[in-house]
This record gives structure tokens, C-alpha cells and sequence, in this order.
């Protein structure tokens, strides 16, 4: 790898870390919704326009740097490497869940985390839907891994076609999904194949992308982010149109503003963080920051307190259960993080 390359991974992995923490934070609020404040669930709102767009796009982008190479390799040796790394953690993380809720369910003294976690009666048509077709699933957090392989492969096999054309397709496609009920898991995939095909776009301009003024970028996303929150308050449809030119103005701003920290000594901090950021994402809901805001949560004062207690701990549990027990056994490596380093 050379100097270059190694300075466009820090400042991605720096972009990776701040959006995780955001993933922590805004998981962290959403455990207490019922108790925050006008401003906390603005920026709650604002945080789940950001974050996980963020990771899409970041994906996006080194999927078109390294699309030579995998279609070297081919469709089969790729949907494998993908499906290690996005669906055995995902089928890891989903039985875990189920046994937990099997538990909580049939243990008098678990009840209440049922009830707080919010544990649906647990048959075996529900985890199978839940699971496989992604309907009401235990762990609703898992979606990322679902649909991240869902659209590496879809991505794989559109890859011969101009990616602008793939991105107005999918933007047609996104906005319709607004006027059309669809499962949610579909909905989801058509969402993020905009998003990544975006991150494919500006790898191919990212001297035009990331050159762009700060100040413009912060305009687009506020004009945006404006008129998308303006139209769904009035449950216009048309709001899909410009929820995406948010998410993706959001998205160059934070690998502008990772850019420009690279120099700085917090910086390594964050690579740290961004190296390690699958892990936390998968580990830290629902078994660390609900638990944590469940026990400490109660009042302004309280709530500000436990959420930042649960992002320090919900970043750094899973970061020390990965190097300290998952990195040293093969089978947990592949079982949990899906063989991904």
C-alpha cells in the first residue's frame, strides 16, 4: 500500500469513526424516546439522517476504487467474501437475540428487560420471518449487515452499467418507494442503493466532490435537510426527493471534516475507532447502550449522563471484546465478525 493510499484509508476510517459514535449516540436516545426533550429528538432526527448513509457511502466509494479487482475474482468468490463478512454475523447476532428473548420470556426476573427491549411473544414462524424476511425482527438493528450485502451484490452485478445510470435509476426508484408499500427490508435496499451508487460517483469526481466549498456543501444540506423534514411533517411524498441530496451532502461534509483532522492528534483516536467500527455496530445494540440507559436514565441530568456513559462504553465493550477474546479464536473471528478485519 502506498502513501497515498494509506491517507485516503485514514481519513475514511476517521469519516467511519465519527459515524459510529453517531450510531452509538443516536441508539442511545432512541432508548429513551419517550423522555427527550424538543432539541434532543431534532437531533436525533438529525444524527439517523446522517449516520448510516455515511457508512454507505464510504462503501460506495471503495467499491468503485477496487472494482477492477473484484471482477477479477468473479461474482462467486465475491459473494462468498461478502456473505462471511455481512450474513454469518448476521445469522450469529440473530440467534443470539433469540435466545435471549426466549429467555427473558421464560424467566420471571428477565420479564421487565422483555418488556423494555420490547420482546414480541417468541414462536418459530417469527424468528424464521424475522430472520430470513426481515419482518419485525427481534434485533432491528441488524438490517445493516442484511442489506450492505444485499447491495455489494446487486452493485457487483450492475457493474458493467454506467453508475450514473444506476444512480438515477435507483433515485427514480427511491422516490416511488414513497408512494408504493413495500417490506421494509426492500425499501431499505432500494434507500441505500442510491446511496452507495452516490459513493461510487464521487470516487469516479472525487476531485470535483471533495473540493467543493465547506460552505456550499453546509447549504445544500440544510436546504435539504429543510424541505425533507418541511414535506414530512406535511406527509407530502414528495419528501424522498430530497431526504437522499441530504444524506449525501451530509456524508461529503464529514469526509471533508475528516480530511482536515487528519493532522490532528485525535485523529488516531478515531482511525482506532474506525478500524473497529463493525464490531461496535454489532455488539453494542441491544445488549449494552439499552441496558445502560435502562438503569440510568431518569430526568434531564440523568438522561445527558447515562448517554454519554452508554457512547463510552458502547464503543469501547465491543472494541475490547474483539481484541481480547473474538481476534483469538478463528471459529468467534468468522461466527462474529464474519472473518472481517
Amino acid at each position: 500500500m502506498n502513501c497515498n493510499e494509506r491517507q485516503q484509508l485514514d481519513y475514511l476510517n476517521i469519516a467511519k469513526g465519527i459515524g459510529i459514535i453517531l450510531v452509538v449516540l443516536g441508539h442511545s436516545l432512541s432508548a429513551i424516546s419517550n423522555e427527550l426533550t424538543s432539541m434532543a429528538e431534532f437531533v436525533r432526527t438529525i444524527i439517523y439522517l446522517v449516520h448510516m448513509p455515511l457508512f454507505f457511502t464510504i462503501a460506495g466509494f471503495l467499491f468503485e476504487k477496487n472494482k477492477g479487482n473484484y471482477r477479477k475474482k468473479g461474482i462467486k468468490k465475491y459473494a462468498k467474501s461478502k456473505f462471511f463478512t455481512f450474513m454469518i454475523p448476521y445469522f450469529t447476532f440473530s440467534i443470539v437475540i433469540t435466545i435471549v428473548a426466549i429467555l427473558c420470556e421464560h424467566i420471571n426476573a428477565l420479564h421487565f428487560i422483555a418488556v423494555k427491549l420490547r420482546f414480541a411473544r417468541i414462536s418459530f414462524s417469527a424468528v424464521i420471518q424475522g430472520i430470513f424476511l426481515y419482518i419485525n425482527p427481534l434485533d432491528d438493528h441488524l438490517w445493516f449487515s442484511y442489506v450492505m450485502f444485499a447491495v455489494l451484490i446487486l452493485s457487483f452485478l450492475l457493474a458493467e452499467i454506467s453508475e450514473q445510470k444506476v444512480l438515477i435509476f435507483f433515485y427514480v426508484m427511491y422516490i416511488i418507494t414513497f408512494f408504493v408499500d413495500l417490506p421494509e427490508i426492500l425499501w431499505k435496499v432500494m434507500r441505500y442503493m442510491l446511496i452507495f451508487q452516490s459513493g461510487r460517483v464521487i470516487y469516479k469526481r472525487k476531485k470535483n466532490f471533495l473540493n467543493v466549498k465547506v460552505s456550499t456543501l453546509f447549504i445544500v444540506f440544510v436546504a435539504s435537510t429543510t424541505l425533507y423534514l418541511f414535506l414530512k411533517n406535511e406527509k407530502i411524498g414528495f419528501m424522498g426527493a430530497f431526504k437522499p441530496i441530504a444524506e449525501v451532502s451530509s456524508s461529503i461534509l464529514i469526509i471533508r471534516f475528516s480530511m482536515w483532522l487528519e493532522n490532528m492528534k485525535l485523529s488516531k483516536k478515531l482511525i482506532y475507532i474506525g478500524k473497529n467500527s463493525y464490531a461496535i455496530y454489532l455488539m453494542h445494540q441491544p445488549y449494552i447502550v439499552p441496558v445502560i440507559m435502562l438503569l440510568m436514565s431518569g430526568g434531564l441530568v440523568k438522561n445527558v449522563i447515562a448517554s454519554i456513559v452508554a457512547v463510552f462504553l458502547g464503543v469501547a465493550i465491543p472494541i475490547v471484546i474483539e481484541q481480547q477474546i473474538v481476534s483469538k479464536s478463528k471459529f468467534l473471528s468468522i461466527a462474529v465478525l464474519g472473518g472481517h478485519k
